[in-house]
């Protein structure tokens, strides 16, 4: 008498006996299926995040291989920073000059980032918020990503935003075709 049938489970009992006589080798090899493709599932439902990080990222690229999937590029906007920001009057014409040195912390090339200005009032409500394409902040014969540890003095002209401005933030974001999640970089005036 199995364990289920003495404890009075009937239904428990009746699956049970369908699986005494298989052994333990195949409830091994069925339990280690069921392991497999639960860690496949998780896998697939973390794939963008996944794909995205440095560890994984070749368990990822063996699977596109297998299932000829496209590995999505690798790019993170944490890990870019900007120091130096400073927002002056522009010496030549309207607006102001913002200037801040961008810096590719990741440990791979990634493509140029959006730069967002963002201008406040002095309650923090939003007043204006401008965004620069690399187009617009890179020499012209800059190469289309950045090495790991570049940094460059990025410098653009923004319009005026007007007097209730009295802060402003730089963060940064994919061009729009890309997810836009801008993370703050710095925050100075």
């Amino acid at each position: 008498m199995s364990l289920a049938a003495h404890l009075g489970w009937p239904a428990v009992a009746a699956v049970w006996r369908r699986f005494e006589g298989l052994g333990v080798p195949w409830l091994v090899g069925g339990a280690l299926a069921g392991v497999v493709l639960l860690a496949g599932q998780m896998l697939w439902l973390f794939f963008e995040h996944g794909a995205r990080t440095l560890a994984l990222r070749p368990v990822y690229a063996a699977g596109c291989a297998v299932f000829g999937c496209e590995l999505p590029p690798l790019r993170s906007l944490a890990a870019w920073s900007a120091t130096a920001v400073a927002l002056r009057p522009h010496a030549v014409g309207q607006g102001f000059l913002l200037r801040a040195t961008i810096t590719n912390q990741a440990e791979y090339p990634q493509p140029w980032p959006v730069l967002v200005a963002r201008f406040t009032d002095i309650a923090g409500v939003p007043i204006a918020e401008q965004s620069f394409t690399p187009a617009a902040y890179l020499p012209a014969a800059a190469p289309e990503s950045a090495a790991p540890r570049v940094s460059l003095v990025a410098a653009v002209t923004a319009a005026d935003p007007g007097g209730r401005a009295v802060n402003y933030a730089m963060s940064f974001a994919w061009p729009a075709a890309e997810p836009s999640h801008g993370t703050p970089a710095s925050q100075t005036k």
